[in-house]
This record gives structure tokens, C-alpha cells and sequence, in this order.
């Protein structure tokens, strides 16, 4: 100052400067071949922190998604797919947009596409018919007589077996069509007999 004091110390003055836009590094699945009851986690990774990304950033196919959310302040986020009911589908992605911005403000400068998953949550379906070889009709059985169950299923399955009066029948077929008989040993319940197939699996389990 005019009296000759030397000034004291200024507080520096720091600043974060940044112009690099922000990319996403991976999108990762960690189920891609997804069947009934199936969820996967879904981690996207981004080249640095992200800010306001969120699911309207994202283009979901086959499914369903919670919210995304970050636990190491916004570099790598996740959420929880679960697809469709009743679908099928072998070609699916998911897409995030370039509409994400870091922290200083840089806008996204591309987005990503993820690699393809498969979705089968489409359960087969029986269709089933019932004769006897009892020579007063097909609907009638006594022992001796055989049972024969003819079983048509939307898709291939295997592991198909049936009981008739729960006791196990013999089983042949594969793929979409199949059939299981018993004969009769007499010791059956009298009355309208009961029968079940079950065990079936269609390729995707």
C-alpha cells in the first residue's frame, strides 16, 4: 500500500477445465439367453462420470427395466431387465442415446448399442386326447384295456412324461408329438381316471 505494506497472501484460485465429451464405454448383460422367470443385471460403464442419465436415455426392447442408478458417483451404472411375458425373440439390443451430459456439461458424443440377446419366455403348450381300445368305445376302459394318451405341443420339448391314475405310462415321441399309454391291471380307480404330463422342457429350459 502508499505506506509501503506488502499485501498479504491471496487463496488460490482453482478451476476444472474440460472439453472432453463423454462416451459410453460398454453395455454388458449378464444374461443374454433369458427364459421364464429369468431377470439379468444390465451394467453400463461410461468413459467418465455421467450426470441426469437416467431411463428415458435408453431404448428398451423385450423388456422391462428399474430405474438405473450409480454407486461410484455416476461412471458405471445399473438396473434389472426382466422380459416380456409370453414373447420369443432371438434378435434384441439395448440402445443408450446420446442425451447424457459429465458434470462440467459436455454433452454425449455418441451413443452405444449392446449386443444382441435372446428372449424366450413363451411356454409350451399341450393339446391332449384320451381313447381307450375298449371295444364298447373309446371312452370307456376296463382291465386289460389300454389308455392312450396323444400329445401335440406348440413347440419342441423334451422330458415329457405322463401318468394315467398316477401310475407312470409308457412315453414315446420327441419334438412336437408324442404319446404315452398304460394298460390296465384292474386296480385303477373305478370312475373317471385322472392323468398328468409334466417334466417337459422346450429348448430354452
Amino acid at each position: 500500500d502508499p505506506a509501503g505494506n506488502n499485501n498479504a497472501v491471496a487463496t488460490d484460485f482453482t478451476f476444472t477445465y474440460d472439453t472432453t465429451a463423454p462416451t459410453v464405454s460398454s453395455i454388458t448383460f449378464a444374461d443374454v439367453a433369458l427364459k421364464a422367470g429369468d431377470t439379468s443385471l444390465v451394467t453400463i460403464v461410461f468413459s467418465e462420470a455421467v450426470t441426469a442419465f437416467a431411463n428415458a436415455d435408453l431404448t428398451i426392447v423385450g423388456g422391462t427395466m428399474t430405474a438405473v442408478s450409480s454407486a461410484n458417483s455416476g461412471v458405471t451404472w445399473t438396473s434389472t431387465y426382466t422380459p416380456t411375458a409370453d414373447l420369443e425373440d432371438d434378435t434384441n439390443v439395448l440402445i443408450v442415446a446420446d442425451s447424457y451430459t459429465d458434470i462440467a456439461g459436455n454433452a454425449g458424443s455418441a451413443g452405444l448399442t449392446s449386443g444382441n440377446y435372446e428372449i424366450d419366455t413363451l411356454l409350451p403348450v399341450l393339446t391332449i386326447g384320451i381313447t381307450s381300445d375298449n371295444s364298447n368305445g373309446a371312452t370307456l376302459a376296463m382291465s386289460g384295456d389300454t389308455i392312450t394318451l396323444t400329445i401335440t405341443v406348440s413347440e419342441s420339448v423334451t422330458g415329457l412324461v405322463c401318468t394315467i391314475d398316477d401310475e407312470a405310462t409308457a412315453s414315446s415321441g420327441s419334438a412336437q408329438s408324442w404319446s404315452s399309454t398304460l394298460e390296465l391291471s384292474g386296480d385303477e380307480t373305478e370312475g373317471a381316471l385322472g392323468f398328468s404330463c409334466a417334466s417337459h422342457a422346450d429348448a430354452a429350459g
